[in-house]
């Protein structure tokens, strides 16, 4: 049976960590991010929707995730496009890994405040970690 176990609440703020986007369409521009560690009780899977003003932009990692690499150890997830307003996914995670989940607004400069509800039918924990790097610069072509 899958229920409603746990809800996660945050808020990027003028203080979060950052990056900063060059490729074609952001030159410099400063994103705010978060990162949090997710801890299961068991193998299962879980239902994860994310609700903010402007939609918060999931990154899921396994082990560990470096801001300046942003696609080493990275998670193909797939965001259900029927929300677009409100991103979710389904995975199953396996206990014996540990998951970093990485929030951002993926507009440049925007600080809002966000919600993760977890769907399951084993526990799911949240805990909000920090990356040491307070500035991250990231060129894409």
């Amino acid at each position: 049976m899958i229920i409603l176990l746990s809800t996660y609440l945050s808020n990027l703020t003028i203080n979060s960590e950052t990056f900063f986007y060059y490729n074609d369409f952001y030159s410099g521009t400063k994103f705010y991010y978060e990162t949090i560690e997710l801890n299961v009780s068991a193998n299962a899977y879980h239902y994860l929707p994310l609700n903010g003003r402007i939609p918060p932009q999931p990154m899921l990692y396994k082990k560990h995730f470096n801001p300046t690499s942003l696609e080493l150890n990275k998670i193909s997830i797939s965001i259900n496009s029927n929300y677009i307003d409100e991103p979710r996914f389904r995975i199953r995670f396996n206990n014996s890994v540990k998951y970093i989940l990485v929030v951002t607004a993926f507009k440049p400069n925007v600080t809002e405040p966000f919600e993760i509800n977890a769907f399951a039918s084993s526990i799911l924990l949240f805990s909000q970690i920090n990356i040491s790097t307070k500035f991250i610069f990231i060129k894409m072509s």
